[in-house]
């Protein structure tokens, strides 16, 4: 997936790859919010272990 703003893409030739040291996903509530906390915390706890540098919050 490329992700990358359009501003950047001349900046890098051909397939170039870029590394990703984190991730910060930030939910602000709504229909996305997880309603059981339990659940939640588990799910962000095993992420967490699995994937070094994500960071979640919830809002």
């Amino acid at each position: 997936m490329d992700i990358r703003r359009d501003s950047l893409q001349s900046l890098l030739r051909g397939d170039s790859t870029v590394l990703i040291p984190r991730v910060r996903l930030i939910y602000e509530g709504g229909e996305l919010k997880p309603m059981n906390v339990r659940v939640t915390d588990v799910a962000v706890s095993k992420t967490q272990e699995k994937v070094p540098g994500v960071e979640v919050f919830f809002q």
